[in-house]
Protein backbone atom coordinates (compact mmCIF):
# COMPACT_ATOMS: atom_id res chain seq x y z
CA UNK A 1 0.00 0.00 0.00
CA UNK A 2 1.37 3.49 -1.00
CA UNK A 3 1.92 6.09 1.42
CA UNK A 4 -1.17 8.04 -0.71
CA UNK A 5 -3.28 5.14 -0.32
CA UNK A 6 -2.22 4.69 3.27
CA UNK A 7 -3.27 8.23 3.86
CA UNK A 8 -6.76 7.67 2.66
CA UNK A 9 -7.44 4.66 4.25
CA UNK A 10 -6.86 6.24 7.71
CA UNK A 11 -8.57 9.59 6.85
CA UNK A 12 -11.59 7.50 5.92
CA UNK A 13 -11.26 5.41 9.56
CA UNK A 14 -11.54 9.07 11.35
CA UNK A 15 -14.03 9.97 9.37
CA UNK A 16 -15.92 6.24 10.11
CA UNK A 17 -14.91 6.43 13.93
CA UNK A 18 -16.25 10.27 13.83
CA UNK A 19 -19.33 9.92 12.55
CA UNK A 20 -20.12 6.79 14.73
CA UNK A 21 -19.07 8.95 17.69
CA UNK A 22 -21.99 11.05 16.05
CA UNK A 23 -24.32 8.51 15.86
CA UNK A 24 -23.46 7.48 19.60
CA UNK A 25 -26.41 9.85 20.24
CA UNK A 26 -29.13 11.36 19.63
CA UNK A 27 -29.53 13.85 17.45
CA UNK A 28 -32.90 14.12 16.70
CA UNK A 29 -35.36 15.31 19.77
CA UNK A 30 -37.63 12.39 22.08
CA UNK A 31 -41.47 12.74 20.65
CA UNK A 32 -43.69 15.94 21.86
CA UNK A 33 -45.04 15.28 24.97
CA UNK A 34 -49.26 16.12 24.82
CA UNK A 35 -50.61 19.05 26.16
CA UNK A 36 -51.88 18.38 29.82
CA UNK A 37 -53.01 21.04 32.39
CA UNK A 38 -50.98 21.37 35.39
CA UNK A 39 -53.21 19.45 37.89
CA UNK A 40 -52.47 16.28 35.82
CA UNK A 41 -48.72 16.45 35.26
CA UNK A 42 -45.61 16.71 37.73
CA UNK A 43 -42.48 17.28 35.50
CA UNK A 44 -39.15 16.84 37.04
CA UNK A 45 -37.10 16.88 33.10
CA UNK A 46 -39.12 18.31 30.88
CA UNK A 47 -38.83 21.56 28.20
CA UNK A 48 -42.58 21.04 27.58
CA UNK A 49 -43.61 21.97 31.01
CA UNK A 50 -43.03 23.23 34.28
CA UNK A 51 -40.52 20.90 36.09
CA UNK A 52 -40.30 21.10 39.76
CA UNK A 53 -37.47 23.78 41.17
CA UNK A 54 -34.03 22.36 42.53
CA UNK A 55 -33.60 19.02 41.28
CA UNK A 56 -30.63 17.30 41.43
CA UNK A 57 -29.69 15.18 38.80
CA UNK A 58 -26.39 13.55 39.91
CA UNK A 59 -26.14 13.34 43.69
CA UNK A 60 -23.52 11.96 45.27
CA UNK A 61 -24.92 8.48 46.21
CA UNK A 62 -20.91 7.16 45.67
CA UNK A 63 -21.72 5.62 42.53
CA UNK A 64 -19.23 5.13 39.31
CA UNK A 65 -21.76 6.95 36.69
CA UNK A 66 -20.66 10.34 34.85
CA UNK A 67 -23.31 13.11 33.99
CA UNK A 68 -23.98 15.09 31.21
CA UNK A 69 -26.92 17.57 30.12
CA UNK A 70 -27.08 17.98 26.57
CA UNK A 71 -28.79 19.85 24.24
CA UNK A 72 -29.70 18.67 20.76
CA UNK A 73 -29.98 21.66 18.39
CA UNK A 74 -30.42 25.10 19.96
CA UNK A 75 -33.12 24.35 22.91
CA UNK A 76 -34.07 20.84 23.74
CA UNK A 77 -32.67 19.65 26.41
CA UNK A 78 -31.80 15.98 27.51
CA UNK A 79 -29.52 13.83 29.96
CA UNK A 80 -26.92 11.38 29.38
CA UNK A 81 -25.89 9.25 31.81
CA UNK A 82 -22.51 6.90 30.87
CA UNK A 83 -20.87 4.21 32.44
CA UNK A 84 -24.18 3.59 35.18
CA UNK A 85 -24.04 0.91 37.47
CA UNK A 86 -26.72 3.35 39.32
CA UNK A 87 -28.05 6.40 39.54
CA UNK A 88 -30.09 8.44 41.63
CA UNK A 89 -32.40 11.97 40.97
CA UNK A 90 -33.02 13.82 43.95
CA UNK A 91 -36.45 16.30 44.08
CA UNK A 92 -36.06 19.81 45.18
CA UNK A 93 -39.39 18.60 47.56
CA UNK A 94 -41.28 15.89 48.05
CA UNK A 95 -43.96 15.52 45.54
CA UNK A 96 -47.79 14.34 45.98
CA UNK A 97 -47.91 12.36 43.50
CA UNK A 98 -51.87 10.49 44.81
CA UNK A 99 -53.86 11.91 41.70
CA UNK A 100 -51.38 10.68 39.25
CA UNK A 101 -51.34 7.52 36.89
CA UNK A 102 -48.19 6.86 35.20
CA UNK A 103 -44.55 7.61 35.23
CA UNK A 104 -43.25 9.14 31.79
CA UNK A 105 -39.61 8.79 30.82
CA UNK A 106 -38.35 8.68 27.04
CA UNK A 107 -35.27 6.81 26.82
CA UNK A 108 -32.17 6.33 23.87
CA UNK A 109 -29.49 4.17 23.65
CA UNK A 110 -27.51 1.99 20.97
CA UNK A 111 -25.81 0.06 24.16
CA UNK A 112 -26.97 -3.73 24.12
CA UNK A 113 -26.22 -3.87 28.31
CA UNK A 114 -29.17 -1.33 28.77
CA UNK A 115 -31.98 -3.41 26.64
CA UNK A 116 -33.23 -4.41 30.10
CA UNK A 117 -33.96 -0.90 31.77
CA UNK A 118 -34.56 -0.71 35.39
CA UNK A 119 -36.09 2.13 36.73
CA UNK A 120 -36.91 2.99 40.34
CA UNK A 121 -39.51 5.27 42.47
CA UNK A 122 -38.79 6.28 46.27
CA UNK A 123 -40.67 7.49 48.48
CA UNK A 124 -40.19 8.68 52.39
CA UNK A 125 -39.86 5.13 54.05
CA UNK A 126 -39.46 3.07 50.55
CA UNK A 127 -38.35 2.26 47.16
CA UNK A 128 -39.63 0.01 44.15
CA UNK A 129 -37.88 -0.76 41.01
CA UNK A 130 -39.62 -1.95 37.46
CA UNK A 131 -37.75 -3.14 34.77
CA UNK A 132 -38.83 -2.31 31.31
CA UNK A 133 -37.42 -3.29 27.54
CA UNK A 134 -35.95 -0.36 25.61
CA UNK A 135 -34.63 -0.46 22.06
CA UNK A 136 -30.84 -0.09 21.50
CA UNK A 137 -30.43 0.54 17.90
CA UNK A 138 -30.43 4.74 18.67
CA UNK A 139 -34.19 5.10 18.69
CA UNK A 140 -36.28 7.04 21.29
CA UNK A 141 -38.24 4.88 23.03
CA UNK A 142 -41.36 6.33 25.08
CA UNK A 143 -42.31 4.75 28.50
CA UNK A 144 -45.58 5.19 30.49
CA UNK A 145 -45.32 2.98 33.64
CA UNK A 146 -48.70 2.78 35.84
CA UNK A 147 -47.57 3.78 39.16
CA UNK A 148 -49.46 1.18 40.33
CA UNK A 149 -46.49 -1.17 38.90
CA UNK A 150 -44.47 0.20 41.87
CA UNK A 151 -45.61 -2.27 44.58
CA UNK A 152 -46.31 -0.20 47.77
CA UNK A 153 -45.44 2.81 46.81
CA UNK A 154 -46.26 5.93 49.21
CA UNK A 155 -47.03 9.01 46.17
CA UNK A 156 -48.21 11.54 48.82
CA UNK A 157 -44.65 11.54 49.03
CA UNK A 158 -42.12 10.58 46.25
CA UNK A 159 -38.90 12.45 46.61
CA UNK A 160 -36.64 10.23 44.08
CA UNK A 161 -35.78 8.36 40.86
CA UNK A 162 -33.19 5.49 40.91
CA UNK A 163 -31.58 4.22 37.68
CA UNK A 164 -29.69 1.66 37.16
CA UNK A 165 -28.04 -0.92 34.43
CA UNK A 166 -29.13 -4.47 34.92
CA UNK A 167 -26.07 -5.52 35.65
CA UNK A 168 -25.70 -3.48 38.72
CA UNK A 169 -29.92 -4.15 39.54
CA UNK A 170 -28.98 -7.85 39.29
CA UNK A 171 -25.84 -8.74 40.74
CA UNK A 172 -24.66 -5.47 42.26
CA UNK A 173 -21.03 -4.94 42.93
CA UNK A 174 -20.58 -8.90 41.96
CA UNK A 175 -21.35 -7.84 38.52
CA UNK A 176 -19.08 -6.32 35.93
CA UNK A 177 -18.31 -3.39 35.26
CA UNK A 178 -17.68 -3.48 31.74
CA UNK A 179 -21.24 -4.20 30.93
CA UNK A 180 -22.55 -0.55 32.82
CA UNK A 181 -25.38 1.29 30.70
CA UNK A 182 -25.13 4.47 28.82
CA UNK A 183 -28.89 6.01 28.16
CA UNK A 184 -30.17 9.58 27.15
CA UNK A 185 -33.38 10.72 28.86
CA UNK A 186 -35.59 12.91 28.45
CA UNK A 187 -39.20 14.15 29.62
CA UNK A 188 -39.63 12.63 32.92
CA UNK A 189 -42.63 13.28 34.71
CA UNK A 190 -45.74 11.67 36.34
CA UNK A 191 -48.88 12.01 34.87
CA UNK A 192 -52.98 11.22 35.08
CA UNK A 193 -55.29 11.51 31.74
CA UNK A 194 -58.07 11.96 34.48
CA UNK A 195 -60.23 14.93 34.46
CA UNK A 196 -59.08 17.97 35.53
CA UNK A 197 -59.56 18.04 39.27
CA UNK A 198 -62.17 21.24 40.52
CA UNK A 199 -62.51 20.08 44.06
CA UNK A 200 -61.54 21.60 46.97
CA UNK A 201 -60.36 19.94 50.16
CA UNK A 202 -62.82 20.34 52.81
CA UNK A 203 -62.66 20.37 56.79
CA UNK A 204 -59.19 22.30 57.00
CA UNK A 205 -58.25 22.89 60.56
CA UNK A 206 -55.09 24.61 62.00
CA UNK A 207 -54.28 24.68 65.80
CA UNK A 208 -51.23 24.99 67.45
CA UNK A 209 -49.48 23.74 71.05
CA UNK A 210 -45.96 24.60 72.45
CA UNK A 211 -43.72 21.94 71.71
CA UNK A 212 -39.76 22.03 73.45
CA UNK A 213 -39.58 25.02 74.70
CA UNK A 214 -39.36 27.15 71.97
CA UNK A 215 -40.89 25.47 68.80
CA UNK A 216 -44.31 25.09 68.18
CA UNK A 217 -46.10 22.00 66.79
CA UNK A 218 -48.75 23.02 64.35
CA UNK A 219 -51.49 20.35 63.79
CA UNK A 220 -53.25 20.49 60.30
CA UNK A 221 -56.36 18.41 58.91
CA UNK A 222 -58.03 18.51 56.07
CA UNK A 223 -59.83 16.45 53.22
CA UNK A 224 -59.78 16.05 49.53
CA UNK A 225 -60.93 13.64 47.33
CA UNK A 226 -57.30 13.39 45.44
CA UNK A 227 -56.56 11.68 48.92
CA UNK A 228 -53.29 14.30 49.36
CA UNK A 229 -53.09 18.14 50.85
CA UNK A 230 -50.69 20.62 50.52
CA UNK A 231 -49.90 22.99 53.46
CA UNK A 232 -48.31 26.53 53.23
CA UNK A 233 -47.40 28.17 56.70
CA UNK A 234 -46.17 31.68 56.52
CA UNK A 235 -44.76 33.76 59.77
CA UNK A 236 -42.87 36.67 59.50
CA UNK A 237 -40.76 36.50 56.33
CA UNK A 238 -40.28 32.62 56.34
CA UNK A 239 -42.74 30.08 54.29
CA UNK A 240 -42.66 26.61 54.63
CA UNK A 241 -44.30 23.85 52.19
CA UNK A 242 -45.63 20.89 54.50
CA UNK A 243 -47.09 17.81 52.43
CA UNK A 244 -50.25 15.70 54.15
CA UNK A 245 -52.52 12.94 53.52
CA UNK A 246 -56.65 13.61 53.24
CA UNK A 247 -57.95 12.84 56.11
CA UNK A 248 -54.59 11.96 58.86
CA UNK A 249 -54.04 14.72 61.19
CA UNK A 250 -50.25 16.46 60.20
CA UNK A 251 -48.29 17.21 63.01
CA UNK A 252 -45.63 19.52 61.97
CA UNK A 253 -42.55 20.74 64.20
CA UNK A 254 -41.68 24.60 63.29
CA UNK A 255 -37.70 25.28 65.04
CA UNK A 256 -35.56 27.88 65.77
CA UNK A 257 -38.07 30.19 67.04
CA UNK A 258 -37.66 32.70 70.00
CA UNK A 259 -38.77 31.92 73.84
CA UNK A 260 -41.75 33.86 75.23
CA UNK A 261 -42.27 34.97 72.22
CA UNK A 262 -45.74 36.11 70.54
CA UNK A 263 -45.79 34.27 66.99
CA UNK A 264 -49.03 34.19 64.36
CA UNK A 265 -48.67 31.24 61.76
CA UNK A 266 -51.18 32.03 58.79
CA UNK A 267 -51.62 28.27 57.01
CA UNK A 268 -53.35 27.77 53.77
CA UNK A 269 -54.04 24.36 52.27
CA UNK A 270 -54.62 23.17 48.78
CA UNK A 271 -54.83 20.29 46.85
CA UNK A 272 -52.62 19.17 44.03
CA UNK A 273 -54.44 20.56 41.39
CA UNK A 274 -54.22 24.23 42.98
CA UNK A 275 -57.76 24.33 44.31
CA UNK A 276 -57.55 26.54 47.72
CA UNK A 277 -59.99 25.43 50.71
CA UNK A 278 -63.21 27.91 51.33
CA UNK A 279 -61.38 29.24 54.67
CA UNK A 280 -57.70 29.94 53.25
CA UNK A 281 -55.75 30.73 55.34
CA UNK A 282 -56.45 30.04 59.46
CA UNK A 283 -54.40 32.19 61.70
CA UNK A 284 -53.10 30.57 64.77
CA UNK A 285 -51.09 32.50 67.37
CA UNK A 286 -49.01 31.21 69.81
CA UNK A 287 -46.41 32.49 72.58
CA UNK A 288 -43.86 29.77 72.64
CA UNK A 289 -42.63 28.10 75.99
CA UNK A 290 -39.69 29.80 77.99
CA UNK A 291 -36.33 29.75 76.36
CA UNK A 292 -33.81 26.57 77.48
CA UNK A 293 -31.61 27.92 80.76
CA UNK A 294 -27.87 27.77 80.95
CA UNK A 295 -26.42 24.75 81.30
CA UNK A 296 -24.79 24.23 84.14
CA UNK A 297 -21.21 25.29 83.92
CA UNK A 298 -18.25 22.69 85.37
CA UNK A 299 -15.61 23.52 87.69
CA UNK A 300 -13.85 20.19 87.23
CA UNK A 301 -9.85 21.03 86.53
CA UNK A 302 -9.04 20.79 83.10
CA UNK A 303 -6.35 18.27 84.19
CA UNK A 304 -9.13 15.70 84.85
CA UNK A 305 -11.40 15.74 81.81
CA UNK A 306 -11.11 14.31 78.43
CA UNK A 307 -13.45 16.48 76.75
CA UNK A 308 -15.82 15.27 74.02
CA UNK A 309 -17.95 18.66 73.41
CA UNK A 310 -18.14 21.10 76.38
CA UNK A 311 -17.45 25.30 76.13
CA UNK A 312 -15.60 24.75 79.68
CA UNK A 313 -12.57 22.81 78.28
CA UNK A 314 -10.35 22.57 75.31
CA UNK A 315 -11.89 19.95 73.21
CA UNK A 316 -9.68 16.23 73.79
CA UNK A 317 -10.94 14.78 70.57
CA UNK A 318 -9.98 15.46 67.11
CA UNK A 319 -12.17 15.09 63.43
CA UNK A 320 -14.90 15.87 65.75
CA UNK A 321 -18.24 14.92 63.47
CA UNK A 322 -22.00 14.71 63.88
CA UNK A 323 -23.78 11.29 62.97
CA UNK A 324 -27.46 11.44 62.22
CA UNK A 325 -28.10 8.53 59.87
CA UNK A 326 -27.17 5.06 58.63
CA UNK A 327 -25.54 4.94 62.72
CA UNK A 328 -25.80 1.81 65.05
CA UNK A 329 -28.73 0.20 63.51
CA UNK A 330 -31.81 1.13 61.31
CA UNK A 331 -33.67 1.43 64.16
CA UNK A 332 -31.19 5.03 65.39
CA UNK A 333 -31.61 6.38 61.72
CA UNK A 334 -34.56 9.00 62.02
CA UNK A 335 -32.97 11.53 64.13
CA UNK A 336 -31.91 15.42 63.74
CA UNK A 337 -28.44 16.11 65.21
CA UNK A 338 -28.13 20.10 65.39
CA UNK A 339 -26.76 23.29 66.70
CA UNK A 340 -29.39 24.35 69.13
CA UNK A 341 -27.94 27.93 70.37
CA UNK A 342 -26.49 28.54 73.22
CA UNK A 343 -24.16 25.84 72.53
CA UNK A 344 -25.85 23.13 73.25
CA UNK A 345 -26.65 20.30 70.69
CA UNK A 346 -30.17 18.85 70.15
CA UNK A 347 -30.75 15.48 69.42
CA UNK A 348 -34.64 15.46 67.53
CA UNK A 349 -36.21 11.79 67.57
CA UNK A 350 -39.57 11.00 65.82
CA UNK A 351 -42.71 8.99 66.89
CA UNK A 352 -40.76 5.73 66.26
CA UNK A 353 -37.56 6.92 67.64
CA UNK A 354 -33.88 7.72 66.45
CA UNK A 355 -30.50 8.81 67.15
CA UNK A 356 -27.37 10.59 66.08
CA UNK A 357 -24.51 10.74 68.20
CA UNK A 358 -21.01 12.35 68.24
CA UNK A 359 -17.73 10.64 66.31
CA UNK A 360 -14.03 11.52 66.16
CA UNK A 361 -10.81 9.54 66.46
CA UNK A 362 -10.13 7.20 69.37
CA UNK A 363 -9.39 8.62 72.26
CA UNK A 364 -6.95 7.51 75.06
CA UNK A 365 -9.28 7.58 78.54
CA UNK A 366 -7.06 5.85 80.58
CA UNK A 367 -7.77 6.92 84.32
CA UNK A 368 -10.84 8.99 83.76
CA UNK A 369 -13.50 7.19 85.82
CA UNK A 370 -16.65 8.55 84.86
CA UNK A 371 -18.48 9.52 81.53
CA UNK A 372 -20.60 12.78 82.16
CA UNK A 373 -23.32 14.76 80.13
CA UNK A 374 -25.88 17.43 80.92
CA UNK A 375 -28.89 16.74 79.39
CA UNK A 376 -32.26 19.09 78.97
CA UNK A 377 -35.44 16.70 78.15
CA UNK A 378 -37.95 19.09 76.30
CA UNK A 379 -41.90 18.79 76.59
CA UNK A 380 -42.80 16.02 73.92
CA UNK A 381 -40.07 13.63 75.57
CA UNK A 382 -41.94 12.93 78.69
CA UNK A 383 -42.40 9.31 78.47
CA UNK A 384 -39.56 8.82 75.76
CA UNK A 385 -36.43 6.36 77.38
CA UNK A 386 -33.33 8.15 76.61
CA UNK A 387 -30.67 5.87 75.02
CA UNK A 388 -27.11 6.40 75.23
CA UNK A 389 -24.02 4.62 73.66
CA UNK A 390 -20.04 4.63 73.76
CA UNK A 391 -18.63 2.40 70.89
CA UNK A 392 -15.27 1.15 71.06
CA UNK A 393 -12.16 1.70 68.61
CA UNK A 394 -12.38 -0.96 65.82
CA UNK A 395 -16.37 -1.37 66.04
CA UNK A 396 -17.43 0.99 63.50
CA UNK A 397 -20.94 -0.85 63.00
CA UNK A 398 -20.33 -4.21 65.75
CA UNK A 399 -22.31 -1.86 68.53
CA UNK A 400 -22.50 -2.68 72.18
CA UNK A 401 -26.25 -2.51 73.13
CA UNK A 402 -27.55 1.01 74.37
CA UNK A 403 -28.25 1.75 78.20
CA UNK A 404 -31.51 3.02 78.67
CA UNK A 405 -31.63 5.67 81.43
CA UNK A 406 -35.73 6.31 82.14
CA UNK A 407 -35.64 8.84 84.94
CA UNK A 408 -34.82 11.85 83.03
CA UNK A 409 -37.02 15.04 83.99
CA UNK A 410 -38.46 17.18 81.47
CA UNK A 411 -37.69 20.75 81.13
CA UNK A 412 -34.88 20.81 83.82
CA UNK A 413 -31.53 20.09 83.11
CA UNK A 414 -30.31 16.42 84.28
CA UNK A 415 -26.54 15.75 85.24
CA UNK A 416 -25.76 12.04 84.15
CA UNK A 417 -22.33 10.42 85.50
CA UNK A 418 -21.94 6.39 84.26
CA UNK A 419 -18.61 4.87 85.33
CA UNK A 420 -16.17 4.15 82.60
CA UNK A 421 -16.10 0.32 84.05
CA UNK A 422 -20.24 0.03 83.12
CA UNK A 423 -18.99 0.56 79.28
CA UNK A 424 -18.98 -1.78 77.22
CA UNK A 425 -15.70 -3.54 76.49
CA UNK A 426 -13.06 -1.65 74.96
CA UNK A 427 -15.21 1.73 75.10
CA UNK A 428 -13.40 2.09 78.79
CA UNK A 429 -9.92 3.37 76.93
CA UNK A 430 -10.57 3.76 73.86
CA UNK A 431 -14.06 5.51 72.43
CA UNK A 432 -14.73 6.59 69.34
CA UNK A 433 -18.61 7.40 69.74
CA UNK A 434 -21.05 8.85 71.85
CA UNK A 435 -24.68 8.77 70.83
CA UNK A 436 -28.60 9.74 72.37
CA UNK A 437 -31.51 8.89 70.92
CA UNK A 438 -34.94 6.63 71.89
CA UNK A 439 -36.12 3.61 70.19
CA UNK A 440 -39.97 4.47 70.68
CA UNK A 441 -41.51 7.82 71.50
CA UNK A 442 -40.72 11.39 69.93
CA UNK A 443 -38.29 12.71 71.71
CA UNK A 444 -36.23 16.37 71.87
CA UNK A 445 -33.04 16.52 74.11
CA UNK A 446 -30.73 19.52 74.28
CA UNK A 447 -26.89 18.32 75.35
CA UNK A 448 -24.40 19.90 76.81
CA UNK A 449 -20.40 18.73 78.81
CA UNK A 450 -19.91 15.82 77.32
CA UNK A 451 -16.83 14.84 79.47
CA UNK A 452 -14.49 11.97 80.31
CA UNK A 453 -13.09 13.07 83.90
CA UNK A 454 -12.07 11.82 87.15
CA UNK A 455 -12.65 12.29 90.99
CA UNK A 456 -15.68 14.85 91.77
CA UNK A 457 -18.14 16.81 89.38
CA UNK A 458 -19.13 19.91 90.76
CA UNK A 459 -20.39 22.46 88.69
CA UNK A 460 -21.62 26.31 89.64
CA UNK A 461 -24.85 27.57 88.64
CA UNK A 462 -23.35 31.30 89.61
CA UNK A 463 -23.82 31.65 93.73
CA UNK A 464 -21.78 28.31 94.82
CA UNK A 465 -20.76 24.70 94.24
CA UNK A 466 -22.31 21.80 94.73
CA UNK A 467 -22.39 18.40 94.24
CA UNK A 468 -24.09 17.15 90.96
CA UNK A 469 -25.46 14.48 92.67
CA UNK A 470 -26.80 16.01 95.87
CA UNK A 471 -27.06 13.38 98.24
CA UNK A 472 -30.48 13.01 99.87
CA UNK A 473 -31.49 10.49 102.61
CA UNK A 474 -35.17 9.05 103.43
CA UNK A 475 -37.13 7.08 105.24
CA UNK A 476 -40.56 5.59 106.17
CA UNK A 477 -42.36 6.05 109.56
CA UNK A 478 -45.96 5.00 109.48
CA UNK A 479 -47.09 6.82 106.87
CA UNK A 480 -44.80 9.32 106.25
CA UNK A 481 -41.83 9.48 104.11
CA UNK A 482 -39.35 11.87 105.39
CA UNK A 483 -36.89 13.40 103.04
CA UNK A 484 -33.73 15.53 103.64
CA UNK A 485 -31.02 17.01 101.55
CA UNK A 486 -27.36 18.36 101.66
CA UNK A 487 -28.76 21.29 98.99
CA UNK A 488 -32.23 22.98 99.00
CA UNK A 489 -34.93 20.78 97.37
CA UNK A 490 -37.59 22.62 94.93
CA UNK A 491 -40.16 19.88 94.92
CA UNK A 492 -39.41 16.20 95.61
CA UNK A 493 -41.34 13.64 93.23
CA UNK A 494 -42.84 9.59 94.41
CA UNK A 495 -42.38 7.53 91.15
CA UNK A 496 -43.33 3.59 90.57
CA UNK A 497 -40.82 1.36 89.18
CA UNK A 498 -42.79 2.21 85.76
CA UNK A 499 -41.21 5.50 86.25
CA UNK A 500 -44.47 6.95 86.35
CA UNK A 501 -45.42 10.07 88.68
CA UNK A 502 -47.33 9.28 91.41
CA UNK A 503 -47.11 12.15 93.46
CA UNK A 504 -45.38 15.76 93.47
CA UNK A 505 -45.08 18.09 95.99
CA UNK A 506 -43.41 21.30 96.75
CA UNK A 507 -40.30 21.73 99.47
CA UNK A 508 -38.16 24.68 98.84
CA UNK A 509 -36.27 23.67 101.64
CA UNK A 510 -33.54 21.11 102.83
CA UNK A 511 -36.14 18.38 104.38
CA UNK A 512 -39.61 17.72 103.28
CA UNK A 513 -42.12 15.09 104.93
CA UNK A 514 -44.80 13.59 102.64
CA UNK A 515 -48.07 11.79 103.60
CA UNK A 516 -48.26 8.45 101.53
CA UNK A 517 -51.15 6.93 102.93
CA UNK A 518 -52.33 6.64 100.03
CA UNK A 519 -49.99 4.30 98.13
CA UNK A 520 -49.95 0.05 98.26
CA UNK A 521 -47.14 -1.03 100.26
CA UNK A 522 -44.07 -1.85 97.88
CA UNK A 523 -41.05 -0.09 95.99
CA UNK A 524 -40.90 2.98 94.70
CA UNK A 525 -38.38 5.45 93.89
CA UNK A 526 -38.05 9.42 95.44
CA UNK A 527 -36.65 11.73 92.50
CA UNK A 528 -35.90 15.12 94.33
CA UNK A 529 -35.38 18.40 92.17
CA UNK A 530 -32.55 20.94 93.89
CA UNK A 531 -33.32 24.60 93.43
CA UNK A 532 -30.72 24.95 90.31
CA UNK A 533 -32.51 22.18 88.23
CA UNK A 534 -30.32 18.82 89.31
CA UNK A 535 -31.86 16.02 90.35
CA UNK A 536 -31.32 12.93 92.82
CA UNK A 537 -32.84 10.04 93.17
CA UNK A 538 -33.12 7.21 95.92
CA UNK A 539 -35.34 3.79 96.28
CA UNK A 540 -37.51 3.59 99.66
CA UNK A 541 -39.89 0.27 100.49
CA UNK A 542 -43.24 1.35 102.25
CA UNK A 543 -44.24 -1.39 104.49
Amino acid sequence: MTKVTRFYFALATMIALATAAVLAQPTTSAPTPPTLSSGNVISIFSDAYTNVTGTDFFPNWGQGTAYAPLTIGTADHIIKYSNMNYQGVQFGSAQVCSTMKYLHLDVWTNDANAATFPIGIIWTGGEFTVTKTVATNGTWTSLDIPLSAFTGAVLASVIQFKFQSNEWYSLGVAGSSSKYSTVYLDNIYFWSDASADTQAPTGFTATAVNGANSDVILKLNATDNSGAVNYTITYGTTTLNVAGVSGVEKDYTVTGLSGSTAYSFSVSCKDAAGNAAANNPIVVPITTGSAIPASPTPTVAAANVKSIYSDAYTASVTNFVYLTQQWWNSTWSAATLADAGNALKLVATTAGGGGGGIQFDALTITGMTNLHFDIYPGTDAVGATLKYCVTPTGTWYVLPTPTNHSTLTANVWNSIDIPVSALASGASTLPIQIGFGTFSGPGTFYIDNVVFYKGTWTFTNGINDVLASPVINCYMKSNNLFVSSQSEMSEVTVRNLLGQNLRTEVANANSKVINLSGLATGNYILVAKMTNGQLSTQKFVKL
